[in-house]
């Protein structure tokens, strides 16, 4: 996470994907990265005693053992193909 945190390509392409109301999923270290992006007012698994949280297109679980809830969450917001709901995505540098 530390050296994709440091890559502008991975962080573009975050914002890219979350400007452009598409579905965004991350499990384990990978939530840390999206923390860090801050997107906004997007509700994300803080740790390891959370389940899955799905929350404006954005899927995340912190504990790799409920990876089939994760991907059964993910899939579902795949499904939506945009999550019109987000607000404020203007505002992202991307």
């Amino acid at each position: 996470v530390e050296k994709m945190m440091q890559q502008g390509d991975a962080l573009h392409f975050i914002l890219e994907a979350y400007k452009h109301y598409k579905p965004i999923g991350a499990t384990g270290e990978g939530v840390d990265m999206l923390r860090n992006v801050f997107l906004k007012n997007v509700q994300l698994a803080v740790d390891e005693q959370d389940d899955v949280i799905s929350h404006l297109g954005v899927v995340t679980v912190c504990d790799n053992s409920k990876l089939d809830d994760f991907t059964e969450a993910f899939t579902r917001a795949i499904a939506w193909h945009r999550h019109w709901e987000r607000e404020g995505v203007e505002s992202i540098p991307a």
